[in-house]
């Protein structure tokens, strides 16, 4: 029998694959404006632009494998964590410096420019992994650590 803590992890891990599968699908269906829209954005040269899709299907893959059996529910949501908060800082580093006029194409469809929707959903995002990530109750003296008398 599974724990209700460790079951909410799994669930929300499984929510965070779900969001990487959205947003494949959506860049699968949207084609050719997806790569209009992230070709504008200001990619590192040595980034293909198909790694972006093919680093989301592999972030779903281990995502739901961990939500479905494996035991690394907080590694996972880590690692979600670090690449959703690289993913707003991104949007954000766009945005400042004027090459935010166009979508970031995240979610596949054609945008008017990065816009305050963006950074809330990426802040959600972040949100919800870094709740996925730390602990949610405190251990008492006879679960963690011995103290001494």
């Amino acid at each position: 029998m599974l724990k209700s803590e460790e079951l909410w992890r799994r669930l929300g891990v499984l929510v965070l694959g779900a969001i990487w599968l959205l947003a494949v699908v959506s860049k699968i269906r949207a084609g050719q404006l997806f790569t209009l829209e992230a070709s504008a954005l200001h990619l590192p040269s040595w980034l293909p632009l198909w790694t972006v899709p093919g680093g989301e299907t592999l972030l779903f893959v281990i995502c739901f494998a961990a939500g479905l059996g494996c035991k690394w529910l907080r590694p996972v949501a880590l690692l979600n964590l670090v690449v959703f908060a690289g993913l707003l800082t991104f949007l954000i580093y766009e945005k400042t410096n004027g090459f935010g006029r166009y979508g970031c194409g995240c979610f596949g469809g054609v945008q008017n420019g990065i816009g305050p929707w963006d950074f809330v959903r990426d802040g959600l995002f972040v949100l919800a992994a870094l709740a996925l990530v730390l602990p949610w109750h405190r251990r008492s003296p006879s679960e963690g650590a011995q103290v001494r008398t």
